[in-house]
């Protein structure tokens, strides 16, 4: 597929050929329609690498609005800081972190007080934070561990462009 707006000079068959395939890129995303990506686990302070056992990823964008899927089980991580998921087009900045989902995870280790997990979408980025919360506590961001498996879902506003990074 040619990329879109790509300039194409002097055949008319080609200018034709990529007028068509704009139109194609253009109606995928305003009617929406699920793609799939590989998400990956990426530390806040040293992205790092890891092994994965599970490693899926879907996309639905329609215009805008992006609802990604992800299924993750990784061991050997190497990153340091906070826990971030690589997503499939970058997050519109919002001013606030407006962008939240929600996650299940397995051998994830909580902080104290903190009883379940929460995506945020993080503004101008590709990423989400996985944080934590809980009964009269405030949200705290969650470290990247060396193992665990997440799987959720994070409803955003992506960058008006139709690039994916």
């Amino acid at each position: 597929m040619i990329p879109l707006n790509t300039e194409l000079s002097g055949d008319p068959k080609l200018q034709r050929l990529q007028s068509m395939q704009n139109y194609q890129q253009l109606a995928n995303v305003a009617n929406g329609r699920y793609e799939e990506y590989t998400p990956k686990i990426v530390g806040g302070t040293s992205g790092g690498a890891a092994t994965y056992t599970t490693q899926r990823g879907y996309f639905l964008r329609r215009g805008i609005d992006v609802d990604a899927w992800f299924a993750l089980t990784w061991t050997g991580h190497t990153g340091t800081g906070n826990l971030r998921i690589e997503l499939p087009f970058i997050v519109e900045n919002s001013g606030i972190d407006i962008f939240t989902g929600t996650v299940s995870d397995s051998n994830i280790t909580y902080a104290a007080g903190r009883t379940h997990l929460v995506l945020a979408g993080l503004n101008n980025t590709l990423y989400t934070e996985v944080q934590q919360s809980g009964s009269g506590v405030a949200r705290q961001v969650l470290a990247i561990s060396a193992a665990g498996t997440l799987v959720g879902h994070l409803r955003y506003i992506a960058k008006r462009d139709l690039s994916r990074r």
